[in-house]
């Protein structure tokens, strides 16, 4: 793993393969050499060693988690789904779980699940920038500006530089035909 931290891939592989043979059934290894893959652009090879490591060990809640990350960027958002409600009935109150089931459920129109999930994130912990975010985007798609613009504004607070979320406030703000959205934009 030093190899991949050092950016050489080719080294990383070879210990990846040397690792991998010393302990074939080591789900965590096939984990971090998908989350290797992943990195490098390979993603199909990740989504094998992420299934790997599920078969393996099939409570390897990360792996599953990794694995719906992935998908779901991959647009292969009923697979990222059915990992996402596997996870929520084995973890159904973690912020990561929620964040990306959110997410899914957005991807796919879901927007009553995708806020639901956005919002059991919130309850507990009101700073979470990725669930501030995405209940933003759910309620600006929604068409409930006024909410879209106070969740990013909070989001901002935490991170007032990110020109995701400027963006955004700005387009929020002109859906909304408030005045700001120039200023906002002259900030990215």
């Amino acid at each position: 793993l030093n190899e991949a931290r050092a950016g050489d891939a080719t080294a990383a592989r070879a210990a990846f393969a040397r690792a991998l043979a010393a302990a074939p059934t080591d789900a965590q290894v096939h984990n971090n050499f998908a989350n290797f893959l992943k990195k490098q652009g390979d993603h199909e090879g990740a989504l094998a060693a992420y299934g790997a490591a599920l078969r393996h060990a099939p409570a390897l809640h990360q792996a599953r988690l990794n694995r719906a990350i992935l998908l779901n960027s991959l647009n292969r958002h009923e697979e990222a789904l059915a990992d996402a409600e596997t996870l929520r009935r084995a973890l159904p109150d973690d912020p990561a779980v929620r964040q990306t089931s959110g997410a899914i459920y957005l991807a796919l129109g879901h927007l009553d699940a995708a806020a639901a999930d956005f919002d059991a994130v919130l309850a507990r912990h009101p700073d979470d920038l990725k669930a501030l975010h995405g209940r933003a985007r759910t309620a600006m798609i929604a068409g409930d500006e006024a909410l879209a613009i106070r969740l990013y504004r909070a989001a901002l607070a935490l991170a007032p530089q990110d020109s995701e979320l400027l963006l955004g406030l700005a387009e929020a703000l002109e859906a909304a035909g408030e005045d700001g959205a120039i200023s906002v934009l002259e900030q990215t």
